[in-house]
């Protein structure tokens, strides 16, 4: 039984919900963090394959940026899946949080523009 006019119970109350917003947002930064990697993935193993020239065969360098690429995506999927496995265990009605759908709308759109930008880059 709670008492909502205890002034301890009202501090409790209040230290729960902001650490429930704390991880809400650390789970928020950690999605930004593994999307931002792939992100960097994906631009080098891109880079590789259009402006690298050392005077290796075209096709190393190609499976080179391809690899890169891939890992990115992957980066890309593991942010998705993980983002939403950790905000089902903390679901908490009263946060204000970025909606899932939000989440998973931004990752297919990095996904299907990133293949887009493989499939541009290696048909040139």
């Amino acid at each position: 039984m709670t008492d909502e006019n205890n002034p301890k119970e009202k501090l409790s109350q209040e230290r729960t919900y902001l650490a429930h917003e704390r991880t809400f947002l650390a789970n928020e930064r950690t999605f930004t963090s593994w999307v931002r990697t792939g992100i960097a993935l994906i631009a080098t193993g891109l880079g590789i394959v259009r402006f690298l020239d050392i005077g290796a065969p075209r096709w190393i360098m190609r499976i080179l940026g391809l690899m890169l690429v891939i890992t990115g995506e992957l980066c890309y999927i593991f942010a998705y899946w993980r983002y939403n496995k950790i905000s089902k265990k903390l679901t908490y009605e009263t946060l204000d949080i970025t909606p899932v759908w939000v989440i998973t709308f931004l990752s297919i759109s990095l996904f299907i523009m990133t293949v887009v930008a493989v499939l541009v880059i290696f048909t040139v």
